[in-house]
């Protein structure tokens, strides 16, 4: 496992699939994936997809709106910013705010270079 990551390592491909069926029965339940209630099923599981790809290529990536402690909370827990979108949320007439972007290795970069020299 990683210096400084937590939590089970996925050593098995990602089960696309079952994480569709999950994130949608979650949204239909009003749950914070991300999506509105009546989102299309295809939409839900086209973003499964896509995560299951990224955990497959050893990366995450996720978005946290500014003016919230979110953007430091994933910083103190290895996330690294590699991007930010100044007021590209609208929450109110005067409330606007930055889009942080987050990128994290899964795997220890080692294994997918080969060993230092």
């Amino acid at each position: 496992m990683a210096a400084g990551l937590s939590g089970p390592r996925p050593d098995t491909d990602p089960d696309a699939q079952a994480l569709g069926t999950l994130w949608t029965a979650v949204t239909r339940a009003g749950g914070a994936v991300g999506f509105p209630a009546d989102a299309p099923e295809a939409d839900i599981r086209a973003l499964a997809e896509a995560t299951a790809a990224e955990v497959r290529a050893g990366t995450l990536h996720l978005s946290a709106r500014g003016g919230t402690g979110l953007p430091a909370w994933y910083a103190a827990r290895g996330w690294t910013e590699v991007g930010r979108f100044p007021g590209a949320l609208r929450l109110g007439p005067d409330d606007v705010r930055d889009e942080h972007w987050f990128q994290r290795e899964i795997r220890d970069r080692r294994e997918s270079v080969g060993p230092s020299r």
